[in-house]
């Protein structure tokens, strides 16, 4: 009787079924915490990657106003929340604007520190009621080589004095004319895909210059424009509905790439065009801000987005070849595109405009820094 009592196992399979149950249980539990800090991560790389896209966004149209950046990067990575709880983002500590970049980054935490960190489930029966996440992430706004609803009308790219003890020519000096390059005169280097050239770049963001029709015969001046005709734009009807909106398909314009020269000088359309834009209400009470470096409506105190019909890319030739373009040239190759800010207009064919980054549909194989493209388009890049 003894023995029996002593080889029955009956007791002991029940223990080890109880001790695998709490074991399977604690398992499952961990599990549950594991999934919702995985998730919370999840939620603040999304906050944090908002804000910086913001940030950087922000740079694109005011390349050099460090604390709007840091507010829109603040304000659109708090749009999201993590775990129901909307995240404190601190712009002084949690946000870094890098202007030579154009790099914003930011940091999302739901920590002890601040108060917020992330309660558990089934931990709390090990005695862990809180955990600490923190993430980060950056955007840049890289430079691009390509855009689309480009204004109809191609300028000569920027071209400087030939001497080297001039540091450069800036063309808002509107008396300044091409004169080729002879010793004294003007000389002009293709930027390319990576500027390291003379052409219009990053530095004159905000600079103003005066759009015109360019005059038959005359050596060009900054800002003379030749009328283009865009990919399935026909007849002035066309060419008026393609300087007040952007034209489809209007195709990518991308440096290197030709653009068809107008045959017909466009003076009434290119009027009526620009009328149509400065008398639109949605267009009017819009002025530069020289402080934020960008256009905004008067009182706003933010910048314009990049749908205004005020705000448009514009291409540009080498002006070596003014002589042929002037002679008729069909086809005008692009060496840049940039931003314009359409800033007056004195009636006719005359616009003062403000350079700009803009958009860009295709990205540079590689960094540039402030001397670079004026196109620019937005990548995470942490």
């Amino acid at each position: 009787m003894k023995s029996n009592r002593i080889g029955n196992e009956r007791g002991a399979v029940l223990f080890l079924m109880a001790v695998m149950m709490i074991t399977f249980l604690g398992i499952a539990a961990l599990a549950i915490d594991t999934g919702i800090w995985f998730v919370a991560r999840s939620e603040a790389q999304r906050a944090a990657e908002s804000g910086a896209h913001a940030g950087a966004g922000y740079l694109m149209v005011a390349p050099g106003d460090d604390p709007g950046a840091r507010t829109e990067a603040e304000t659109f990575a708090e749009f999201n929340q993590v775990r129901g709880v909307t995240p404190d983002v601190l712009p002084d500590t949690d946000i870094d604007v890098l202007l030579d970049s154009q790099k914003v980054r930011v940091r999302v935490q739901r920590s002890t520190a601040r108060g917020n960190p992330l309660p558990t489930v089934f931990a709390r029966a090990m005695g862990i009621n809180w955990v600490d996440i923190g993430v980060v992430a950056a955007a840049q706004a890289w430079p691009g080589i390509a855009t689309e609803c480009i204004l109809p009308f191609a300028v000569p790219d920027q071209w400087m004095k030939w001497d080297p003890a001039i540091p450069g020519f800036r063309p808002s000096q509107f008396g300044d004319v091409w004169d080729g390059p002879a010793e004294g005169g003007l000389d002009y280097y293709d930027p390319g895909p990576a500027p390291t050239g003379t052409g219009y770049s990053a530095q004159e963001v905000g600079q103003q210059i005066q759009l015109t029709t360019a005059t038959p015969g005359e050596t060009p001046q900054p800002g003379w424009y030749y009328s283009i005709r865009l990919p399935g734009s026909t007849g002035g009807n066309d060419f008026r509905a393609s300087i007040r909106d952007c034209w489809e398909p209007s195709g990518e314009h991308e440096w290197g790439d030709p653009v068809w020269k107008e045959p017909g000088n466009m003076i009434g359309p290119t009027r009526q065009g620009f009328r149509d834009i400065f008398t639109d209400p949605n267009e009017q009470n819009m002025v530069w801000d020289q402080t934020m470096g960008c256009p905004v409506q008067n009182g706003s105190g933010s910048c314009v987005a990049y749908d205004s019909r005020r705000i448009r890319p514009i291409v540009m030739f080498d002006p070596t070849l003014w002589p042929e373009i002037d002679q008729g040239m069909s086809q005008i190759p692009v060496t840049n595109v940039a931003g314009v800010f359409l800033e007056s207009w004195d009636g006719n064919n005359t616009v003062i405009v403000r350079w700009m980054n803009y958009t860009a549909v295709a990205p540079s194989s590689d960094w540039s820094d402030s001397s670079g493209s004026l196109l620019r388009i937005l990548r995470i890049v942490e």
